[in-house]
């Protein structure tokens, strides 16, 4: 993206959503070059400010500062894994003292109407015995050198592929 801008080439950028962080991805490569990137992602980053004030980025911060001290919050390599641990954590309660490898699958399959507590609102989880994706809607975001900025509502992963 810097090497595109600093040619006066000024291509669409569509980023992968593990690869659009904002410290680690358009800060390096500069926020101005980055303008305009598009991402689609369904977590909140808790090292956008615009997200600050959200109560699951200041859970997610007490939680990091806890139990990961040294973690850079613009590395977005650990929230995911603390949405997982959430999903675990639902899975296992539905299993209740039946933790034997049927129920545990049946439990973990027949997911829905769960939202993780760092995904966006409007993107929650389902999936079925047959579909074991559990995430089908996505945000698409554009970055305007400070922020992801939602375009539009989440929409379903299949419509945007």
């Amino acid at each position: 993206m810097r090497v595109a801008a600093g040619l006066n080439w000024h291509p669409l950028h569509i980023v992968a959503s593990n690869a659009g962080s904002i410290g680690t991805t358009f800060i390096p490569a500069g926020a101005e070059a980055s303008k305009g990137v598009i991402i689609a992602t369904w977590e909140r980053n808790p090292a956008d400010p615009t997200q600050a004030d959200h109560p699951a980025v200041k859970d997610f911060k007490v939680f990091a500062a806890r139990y990961m001290p040294s973690l850079d919050l613009n590395n977005g390599a650990a929230f995911p894994d603390y949405n997982n641990a959430w999903m675990i954590e639902q899975v296992l309660k539905r299993c209740g003292d039946d933790l034997a490898q049927e129920n545990l699958l049946k439990q973990a399959t027949t997911l829905k109407d769960m939202t993780p507590p760092m995904f966006i609102g409007g993107i929650g989880v389902y999936n079925s015995p047959t579909d074991y994706r559990a995430v089908h809607h996505l945000q698409l975001t554009r970055f305007d050198g400070t922020t992801l900025v939602p375009i539009g509502k989440p929409a379903l992963l299949d419509d945007i592929i």
